[in-house]
């Protein structure tokens, strides 16, 4: 019985060290747009809500987007889980041709706890102004990555980590890569990102250590039967 016992504990320390997960303690999400190409009347820049364009006759309001990073005030998760950035409300008005944005640059801040890392990552959002004639859904303007899932790398302690964009949507199950939005409104989502690092980490030293034992464990209990 005693054999038994030295087996399966060995076999659930070897199990439980390979199968290990790479928790983060997320603190606070913020955003600012820090440039915008293309358009004109751009205002907002280095806020969380930016605008562009010239309002058409008998409109006051311009074409823009807002950022709400999420503050959680604190939010735990797995590396490779998938997570909200925060909400994006993008506002939808008649403008005049050729006075929208092509782009705009998102500067996104996250701070960590665990471990503590605070850092800026920079992504660029294209943006589809379509004409407003002949009206929906053929009027409905676009926000979109340029590049598909987005991504940029950072280092804490010597260690890289990524954090890629997944789309927008109200949870991570409906997902998409394009925000579309109806003329004459506003449309929000979330953003949801998710933070990868390298497929095949090494092992800490501890770990590697407390391996070694559950498989000297397991080598003592074959040999303990091979004398027999």
């Amino acid at each position: 019985m005693k054999k038994i016992w030295v087996v399966l504990y060995s076999f659930f320390l070897v199990f439980a060290l390979l199968g290990t997960s790479y928790a983060l303690t997320l603190d606070s999400v913020s955003g600012v747009w820090n440039s915008a190409s293309g358009g004109t009347n751009i205002n907002g820049l280095n806020t969380n809500e930016i605008r562009w364009g010239r309002p058409h006759y008998g409109q006051t309001q311009q074409s823009g987007l807002l950022f709400e990073g999420n503050a959680p005030p604190s939010l735990d998760f797995d590396i490779d889980e998938a997570f909200s950035l925060g909400k994006l409300t993008h506002f939808n008005f008649p403008i005049f041709s050729g006075t929208g944005a092509e782009s705009t640059t998102l500067g996104i801040e996250l701070t960590f706890s665990d471990p503590v890392y605070s850092g800026n990552f920079e992504f660029t959002f294209g943006i589809d102004e379509t004409p407003n004639a002949p009206g929906p859904p053929e009027s409905d303007d676009f926000i979109a990555f340029p590049e598909s899932y987005a991504k940029q790398t950072f280092e804490i302690e010597g260690d890289f980590y990524t954090l890629q964009l997944l789309g927008f949507g109200d949870s991570f199950d409906a997902l998409i890569d394009e925000f579309r939005s109806p003329e004459g409104g506003s449309n929000s989502a979330q953003l949801w990102g998710q933070i990868t690092t390298p497929s095949n980490p090494v092992p800490e030293p501890g770990t590697i250590a407390l391996l070694g034992i559950g498989l000297v464990g397991l080598g003592i209990v074959r040999r303990k039967r091979v004398c027999k």
